[in-house]
């Protein structure tokens, strides 16, 4: 299945940080959605996600740099990479 091009500017709470699964380079991110805003010029595939909560793939050293823990406060640009595949732009996570 290909996804369309597609970018988020959400903030939420983290509610989990784990190791990825699949790509060793990352961590996954848990966050509970507190707000969506759409990027011009793509499709917001999260509008529906907001209160919702959904796993973020986001590298593991840009989650170190951050420190990010269950109860931190987060903002990111994200795109959906397929149907179960979340990834955030790393330049742009940041505490909130």
């Amino acid at each position: 299945m290909q996804v369309i091009e597609n970018r988020s500017d959400v903030t939420g709470r983290v509610t989990g940080v784990s190791p990825h699964p699949t790509l060793p380079d990352h961590s996954l991110l848990t966050v509970q959605l507190d707000d969506v805003a759409p990027v011009e010029g793509f499709a917001n595939l999260f509008d529906a996600a907001r209160g919702k909560t959904i796993d973020v793939a986001v590298s593991r050293e840009r989650a170190k740099q951050l420190g990010l823990r269950p109860g931190d406060s987060v903002v990111a640009r994200i795109r959906r990479a397929g149907p179960t595949s979340v990834f955030a732009d790393d330049s742009s996570v940041a505490r909130r």
